[in-house]
């Protein structure tokens, strides 16, 4: 039944940490493995979180080196990228189809491609 189930599911991504990567490491070996992390806690706890998730993941991806990661982002995360990401965008940006160009004025779209930072 559901509550016995929810007895023994989830983890403490802050107090078991090693555990958890340590497990992540050894779960399904010879397959892709693919880490998400949607966590959030308010204030200073997610600065904690967002560590101890960023150790699992750089643990599992050392031992691991065909696992890929996903993030849950934000409207507020920043992401740095290399020159030539930037200049592949502003080209794809220009070469947009025109049912793209038709729609950004009525749905209120931006152009979500700021200038690099010097």
């Amino acid at each position: 039944n559901d509550e016995e189930l929810f007895k023994v599911s989830g983890s403490n991504l802050l107090g078991a940490t090693p555990e958890i990567a340590n497990w992540l490491v050894d779960v399904c070996p010879g397959k892709a493995l693919t880490i998400g992390n949607y966590t959030y806690l308010d204030g200073a706890l997610h600065v904690q979180l967002s560590l101890a998730c960023d150790a699992i993941m750089d643990k599992v991806c050392k031992a691991r080196p065909d696992t890929s990661i996903a993030f849950l982002c934000t409207p507020t995360d920043c992401h740095n990228i290399p020159a030539d990401a930037y200049e592949t965008a502003k080209r794809n940006y220009a070469k947009r189809p025109m049912w793209m160009r038709l729609v950004e004025g009525p749905l209120k779209m931006k152009k979500n491609l700021a200038k690099p930072v010097e």
